[in-house]
């Protein structure tokens, strides 16, 4: 009997994220979709790729493609079990990374200007378009661009030796 309340409540809890993980999945395939086959959509298929490369620029391929395997995995009932220490550290990483490739592929239009700058990263195709543009272009009017990229640099050192406890071997 106690079983049988048990499997009831699973049940209930995995039907709730059935139903999250098949709209995740829904709404990542039909944004890879546009960003990779926009003519399947038409003219629609391309306004839906400008708009998302603009915004996210190519960050959109990873974004969608993660967010389709999160689905996945909630639809199927499947978790990853890793220390918060290694998921802060990850998404530091990739953070710190993602800006750094932001500033690298946006740096012919740093010198003109805020509206210049997010203008062009929407229309160019930059490593995080608009949304890592805004950030970007902040962090480079506070410090230099050349600071910003040690900036980021350390963090992602400090990062990779706190996963593999480098200071912690050190003390």
């Amino acid at each position: 009997m106690n079983k049988r309340h048990t499997d009831s409540r699973r049940s209930k809890r995995s039907g709730s994220s059935d139903l999250i993980g098949i709209a995740v999945i829904a709404v990542s395939a039909f944004f890879l979709l546009c960003i990779i086959i926009p003519i399947v959509l038409g003219a629609f298929g391309y306004f839906i790729r400008g708009v998302v490369l603009g915004v996210f620029g190519l960050f959109a391929y990873p974004l969608f493609l993660s967010t389709l395997l999160l689905g996945i995995a909630l639809v199927r009932d499947l978790s990853l079990k890793i220390s918060l220490k290694y998921k802060v550290c990850i998404g530091i990483i990739a953070f710190c990374v993602m800006m750094i490739l932001q500033l690298a592929t946006s740096f012919g239009f740093l010198g003109e200007g805020f509206s210049y700058y997010i203008s062009s990263v929407y229309t160019k195709l930059t490593a995080g378009g608009v949304f890592f543009g805004v950030l970007a272009y902040g962090l480079q009017a506070a410090v230099t661009q050349v600071f910003a990229y040690i900036l980021l640099s350390t963090g992602v050192i400090i990062c990779v030796f706190i996963m593999l406890d480098v200071f912690h071997r050190l003390g």
